[in-house]
């Protein structure tokens, strides 16, 4: 186990034992309660960072050739020009 998670499970465990009331000889089962909690957690985070780049590679996959992707996008609209105006009266 790197230093990281155990002193994540270590701080884990101590409030697990805070919030029970700080009962004596009880810290066996906080210190598996809260190693199961950062192995479920690890677990979690796997799967997410396993689905992000499922999504990212799906995309890439899917994305147009530069040529295409331009043709989708709009042109510059075209100014429109006042028509001219005749005098009267002249």
């Amino acid at each position: 186990m790197k230093p990281f998670d155990k002193e994540w499970v270590e701080k884990r465990a101590y409030a697990l034992w805070e919030e029970e009331g700080r009962p004596h000889g009880r810290d066996a089962i906080h210190w598996d309660q809260a190693y199961q909690e950062y192995q479920a957690l690890s677990q979690s985070a796997a799967k997410t960072k396993a689905g992000t780049r499922r999504r990212v590679q799906n995309a890439a996959d899917v994305r147009q050739s530069p040529e295409a992707e331009m043709a989708d996008v709009p042109q510059d609209p075209v100014p429109v020009t006042k028509p001219k105006r005749s005098r009267k009266g002249s």
